[in-house]
């Protein structure tokens, strides 16, 4: 079978699908902007990269020319007699816009990832980040239904619609969210396995922090506020930041250009810089050893797409402290070591209840067996029982 994934990033979310998919034999093209994995270790995958990363214009035109090079990407693929069976496209940056135009017999399976609201502005709008509260603005918004607009058109072509978690797919309106399927593209939960106990005889505590990039919306200069009041009251702690210093999905930026930049400053002005360790992004098994020295895993997000790190840090049995709102929800259940928002006052105060209280620990096998529900096989056996060529 001809199979064709198209994302901004390769391979992005269809890391499994494409190593399942592969490993099966089937001819697969990967048409990507960006290639983060240079060589694919399946001799039958072609990556495919357009040229529209080198697309820098703003809102309607950037979605008009960034969709017009993956059909361009298409078309070479009919130019070479290559007609796809089936077809995998990330909705949200017009990628697969033209996809039923130039192979209308294609299954198409389009992923819905997030579509903009009022209910999401009002959300921002609210909030006493600055950084945040004042991001949003008419450019911003205007951009952002634009990018609505291309990935409805997308998904109304689709033969089947996915989307990760109930929270995503409440953002969608009524008549995309009656087409949409919840499946999580999963994580590898044989990779993520928990650690051996730890050595008993050390007293020090190792409080991490993991992150695509140390921004707002996934609470990091919170977290940098709060870590920095733990660390002058215990002297045993060393906070570890794994993660890229850049915003990866928008806020305004401080003063310094970063807030990596911004974060070393504040730690300097209290001498806490050698009691903070900066890993930036690591490979996948020094971060699963992170998660393994972790005495407490600090995942936050405000209203957005929850990230892999929360059920990875599950899989691995760690102690989290989180933020409770509706993205982390449905991964959490009863679980009660969680502050009501993000705000460094309060994760410093549920930051120094889990230090000194030792019982606050036993409630991580509450996540644990919960990771277990998103293994990634048991969601690929899902998704390709709902496409008929492949169930």
């Amino acid at each position: 079978m001809t199979i064709v994934l198209i994302h901004h990033n390769y391979p992005g979310q269809f890391r499994f699908i494409l190593k399942h998919l592969a490993a099966l034999g089937h001819d697969i093209y990967f048409i990507c902007d960006t290639n983060y994995h240079q060589n694919s270790s399946f001799n039958n995958v072609r990556v495919i990269t357009t040229s529209s990363s080198n697309n820098t214009l703003p809102g309607l035109r950037k979605n008009e020319l960034m969709s017009y090079a993956y059909r361009n990407s298409l078309e070479t693929l009919k130019e070479s007699s290559i007609y796809p069976d089936i077809i995998f496209s990330h909705s949200g940056f017009g990628c697969g816009f033209f996809v039923k135009d130039v192979f209308p017999k294609a299954f198409l399976v389009s992923y819905a990832e997030w579509y903009f609201t009022d209910h999401f502005y009002d959300y921002y709008r609210s909030l006493s980040c600055p950084w945040l509260s004042s991001f949003f603005t008419e450019s911003v918004i205007t951009q952002n239904t634009i990018r609505n607009h291309h990935s409805t058109h997308e998904i109304l072509s689709a033969d089947l619609v996915i989307t990760p978690t109930h929270v995503q797919a409440q953002q969608f309106p009524s008549y995309i969210r009656d087409k949409l399927f919840v499946n999580h593209e999963g994580i590898d939960v044989d990779f993520y396995t928990p650690s051996l106990p730890k050595n008993p005889a050390s007293n020090v505590i190792h409080i991490s922090y993991a992150t695509r990039g140390m921004e707002p919306i996934r609470g990091f200069p919170h977290f940098i506020k709060a870590a920095i009041r733990i660390c002058l009251q215990h002297q045993n702690i060393i906070v570890h930041i794994a993660g890229s210093d850049r915003v990866a999905y928008g806020s305004r930026l401080p003063p310094e250009g970063s807030f990596g930049v911004w974060a070393k400053n504040l730690l300097k002005s209290h001498n806490l810089l050698d009691r903070f360790v900066f890993h930036g992004q690591l490979n996948l098994s020094n971060y699963k050893q992170l998660l393994h020295q972790s005495t407490i895993h600090c995942y936050f997000t405000h209203l957005f797409i929850p990230s892999w790190s929360l059920i990875e840090a599950m899989a691995c049995n760690c102690t989290i402290l989180t933020n409770l709102n509706p993205s982390t929800a449905e991964f959490l259940d009863s679980y009660p070591n969680t502050v009501s928002s993000i705000h460094h006052n309060l994760i410093y105060d549920k930051l120094n209840y889990m230090i000194s209280n030792q019982s606050s620990h036993s409630h991580s096998k509450l996540l644990f067996a919960r990771a277990s529900r998103y293994e990634y096989k048991n969601s690929l056996r899902t998704l390709f029982s709902r496409i008929p060529i492949l169930g």
